[in-house]
């Protein structure tokens, strides 16, 4: 007795009570009429049609086997009312408010063509005319022309308002669809039917009517929307939060506003495998358009970052690259012959995280390399000390034989002159008064790192200002040689001509 003592209380006497049974004892009630009768007892006989239920779930039992039996079966063939069955047949989807869907629907457009709308409380009655031909063929009409294809997803609803026919109206197209692929509904023994599925849509191939979904988004979205995207870009790394542009006349109405960005993600995520899964065909075909399979490292650097570094190096003659230098973009990126790909990049601040990571030991060995052969700064004051004031201070001790300076003012006011062989490009122009008693603020494109040399933010330990002044010391003595040989006549006194400046740039070091 699986009723656990609960009961129906009958209005055959005060306290008739009888408890409801399910199992063996259900069964054998619905077959032995005097069972039911000892169960209620003979002073508490009950009406027959007031025996209450015993078996089977607390469904009322008629007062003879065969009469239960009938009843059971006409129970099994019961139809479930109007609004269960619309109950089954809504969609799952749920309403996104604010996110536009097609024009006059007020539901959802999705990539996938799911649009979803308000189910009303009150829903028609059962259709009992020809579904295939009086509901699915229209709403395939409908959804064709709203959605420009027939790739229905399977959750998709037909809205239940105006524009749409009255007719159609909260259909479940989906779960048709998506059973005419599956099972061959409708289709499999009508040819007629067929026929008439197939003769839906549009002239190409991607508006036709869609067997294999994943396959139609591949061949139809997917491949169209980055070949697109590499015409426009000249690469394939599409950022995660693209997505294509919806008055875009070069693309397939069905192609616009398709998140390629995020698609392309997904496809790169081996655990997910979204539409690549054993595809190795479809794999192939991306390695062709030259899809990226790692964007996170190597694949930019090879395709920005390298071109960038040449670029600019070939323009300046070096790497320490302003932090606030920007590329060319736009027809000036076009005729520098920049990759458009690194068009517009705030390339200082790459360079700085690029430089952050090097000395960290967080890059790829190759990239390490290529930097090493390409003359990328490790430390920007210690390649601005060497390749610009090593040289611009060479030149004018040997020129003048001395460095000594009357006033800062005087200092501040000498620069090396311009088209100077002596000097590299990137040290002409050079003002020492700046780099002795002040701090060299390059312009846009000019040689980073005379910012922090002797002292301030960024200068290091005073271990390392110190070796740096003790190279530049070491600089001026070879100066001084330099121009006593090429004179023939002595430099002037080291505490005459030299001494003052360089104590100076020793004092600020050891601060």
């Amino acid at each position: 007795n699986r009723g656990r003592g609960r009961h129906t209380r009958s209005g055959g006497g005060r306290g008739a009570m009888v408890p409801r049974c399910r199992g063996a004892l259900g069964v054998a009630a619905r077959a032995l009429p005097h069972l039911r009768a000892w169960v209620a007892g003979p002073a508490r006989s009950l009406p027959p049609t007031a025996v209450p239920a015993i078996a089977g779930g607390h469904r009322e039992l008629t007062t003879s086997a065969e009469a239960s039996g009938a009843s059971a079966k006409k129970r099994r063939k019961k139809r479930p009312s109007p609004e269960v069955e619309a109950m089954k047949m809504r969609s799952l989807v749920p309403s996104v408010g604010g996110v536009p869907g097609a024009p006059g629907l007020g539901g959802v457009a999705s990539l996938d063509g799911i649009a979803s709308s308000s189910t009303p409380q009150n829903r028609r009655e059962r259709f009992e005319g020809d579904l295939f031909y009086d509901r699915v063929i229209p709403a395939l009409r409908y959804f064709y022309e709203v959605h420009s294809h027939l790739n229905v997803h399977k959750l998709y609803t037909v809205p239940d308002e105006p524009p749409v026919p009255e007719d159609i109206r909260g259909f479940a197209l989906g779960k048709r669809v998506d059973n005419i692929r599956a099972r061959g509904d409708f289709v499999k023994s009508d040819p007629g039917k067929l026929d008439a599925l197939l003769s839906l849509g549009g002239a190409s191939p991607a508006q036709r009517f869609v067997w294999k979904s994943k396959q139609w988004v591949f061949d139809h979205q997917i491949v169209p929307a980055l070949r697109y995207f590499k015409r426009k870009h000249g690469h394939l790394i599409v950022p995660r939060d693209y997505v294509t542009p919806e008055f875009e006349k070069d693309l397939e109405p069905h192609v616009r506003l398709f998140a390629l960005g995020s698609v392309s993600h997904d496809m790169r995520n081996k655990a997910k495998g979204f539409y690549l899964d054993q595809q190795p065909e479809r794999v192939a075909l991306l390695d062709q358009l030259g899809f990226p399979w790692e964007t996170t490292s190597f694949e930019k650097w090879e395709l920005r970052d390298v071109p960038a570094m040449e670029w600019f190096k070939k323009k300046h003659g070096h790497l320490a690259v302003p932090t606030t230098f920007i590329l060319p973009d736009g027809k000036e990126a076009a005729e520098s012959g920049l990759p458009r790909i690194a068009a517009g990049v705030a390339f200082g601040l790459r360079c700085v995280q690029i430089r952050k990571r090097l000395n960290a030991g967080l890059l790829d060995t190759r990239v390490e390399r290529k930097l090493t052969s390409m003359g990328f700064p490790e430390n920007l004051q210690d390649a601005f000390l060497r390749r610009v004031v090593f040289p611009a201070v060479t030149y004018f001790v040997a020129k003048h034989g001395h460095l000594r300076f009357h006033s800062r003012r005087q200092a501040g006011l000498y620069a090396v002159p311009a088209d100077t062989i002596e000097v590299p490009r990137f040290a002409q122009g050079l003002r020492l008064g700046e780099v002795f008693f002040g701090a060299v603020r390059p312009g846009a494109e000019a040689f980073a790192g005379g910012i922090g040399l002797w002292d301030g933010k960024g200068c290091g330990s005073t271990s390392q200002r110190l070796a740096r002044y003790d190279a530049l010391e070491a600089v001026v003595r070879f100066a001084a040689a330099k121009y006593a040989e090429e004179t023939g006549t002595a430099a002037a006194a080291w505490d005459d001509g030299f001494a003052d400046t360089l104590r100076f740039v020793r004092e600020r070091c050891e601060r």
